[in-house]
C-alpha cells in the first residue's frame, strides 16, 4: 500500500456560534471567533489517499484526476465560501473539526474505486490543524501526517 497526500489552499470565512447557546454563553465559548461579522483564514486541506500499485497501475492516484479533484470539488465549494452555510448542513457549527469531517464527507464520492481516501487535514492556522481518518478512526495501515 502506498499513500499519497495532495494539498490546496482556500481563503474562506466563517463564524463560531452555536445555535443552542445564548449570546453570552457563545462568546465565552468561542471568544473573538464569535464576532458576528466571521473572520476569514487560509485554509489548507491536505488528502491522503492509499492503493496498491505496481506496473500496471504505478501510481495511487493519476495526477489528472488530482487536479479534477481540486478543480470540480475542492475549488468550487471551499474558495471565498462562508464555511457556515457552504456544506448544506442545518445548524453546521463551522468549528475546524467539523470542517474537516465535512470536507471528508464531500471528497468520499469522488474517490477513484481503486483507491481508499485514508485522511484529510484540515490547517486552519499555523497553531492548529485537524485531521478526520473516517468514521472508523485512524487505521493502523495509515501513516501519520505531518
Amino acid at each position: 500500500m502506498v499513500f499519497l497526500t495532495f494539498a490546496a489552499e482556500f481563503n474562506a470565512v466563517h463564524r463560531l456560534w452555536s445555535p443552542e447557546l445564548d449570546e453570552a454563553e457563545n462568546v465565552r465559548v468561542y471568544a473573538e471567533c464569535a464576532n458576528p461579522a466571521g473572520h476569514g483564514h487560509l485554509y489548507r486541506v491536505e488528502v491522503t489517499l492509499a492503493a496498491d500499485v505496481d506496473m500496471s497501475r504505478p501510481n495511487v492516484i493519476d495526477r489528472g484526476a488530482i487536479t479534477r479533484l481540486i478543480e470540480t470539488v475542492l475549488t468550487p465549494t471551499l474558495a471565498h465560501a462562508n464555511m457556515d452555510t457552504t456544506f448544506g448542513i442545518d445548524r453546521f457549527i463551522s468549528t475546524g473539526e467539523n470542517v474537516t469531517k465535512a470536507i471528508w464527507d464531500l471528497l468520499g464520492p469522488h474517490v477513484p474505486e481503486h483507491t481508499t481516501l485514508v485522511a484529510v487535514r484540515v490547517v486552519e492556522t499555523p497553531k492548529n490543524s485537524f485531521v478526520y481518518y473516517g468514521a472508523g478512526g485512524p487505521q493502523r495501515s495509515a501513516l501519520p501526517m505531518t
